[in-house]
């Protein structure tokens, strides 16, 4: 049992939100905009979409160092995108803060952003999140070929002359920051 006659949590939890964009505020909260199904379907392959983002939140116990962080995109092929690593002095700001503040657990988020992000097969992609001990699937997201020769409002748009030829995303630089 835990501080509060409650179990404990695990060391760590994590949820992604796989979507359009995440926007920061200026009084520091996030908007999440356009929060993708579990499936999403796709005409064809390769399919372009012009960003993908990605929103993680982090929850994890004050008492148990979890470091190091990263997160990780798996694609269908089983190939792992590094996101970033996630500075270990925000952990243990975190950390402190909640001790300080007699809270159950010690929280933050992470965003990023792919764009474009090019879906080369149908599949699912993972967000994978990764400590010294423990890999953890934070979300997913499977890209599944339409049956249907209509469009439907999750398919992307199909790829256009500018963005021939691109094959990894382009990653924008991993943003931590406290819930």
């Amino acid at each position: 049992k835990g501080r509060h006659g409650s179990r404990r949590m695990r060391p760590i939890v994590a949820l992604a939100l796989f979507c359009d964009s995440v926007r920061r505020e200026r009084g520091g909260s996030d908007t999440i905009v356009g929060v993708l199904p579990d499936n999403m379907n796709i005409k064809e392959t390769p399919a372009i979409l012009p960003r993908l983002s990605l929103y993680i939140r982090l929850q994890f116990d004050p008492d148990v160092d979890v470091n190091p962080v990263s997160l990780f995109l798996r694609t269908p092929d089983g190939e792992m995108i590094s996101l970033g690593v996630l500075a270990p002095e925000v952990f243990d700001r975190a950390r402190r803060q909640a001790k300080e503040n007699a809270k159950p657990y010690a929280g933050m988020i992470a965003r990023t952003e792919m764009a474009p992000f090019q879906v080369i097969r149908p599949g699912r992609i993972d967000a994978i999140v990764k400590t010294a001990t423990d890999e953890i699937l934070a979300g997913h997201l499977t890209f599944k070929l339409s049956e249907e020769s209509n469009s439907s409002p999750t398919e992307p748009p199909p790829p256009s002359s500018q963005s021939r030829g691109a094959r990894k995303p382009i990653v924008k630089k991993l943003a931590p920051s406290r819930p």
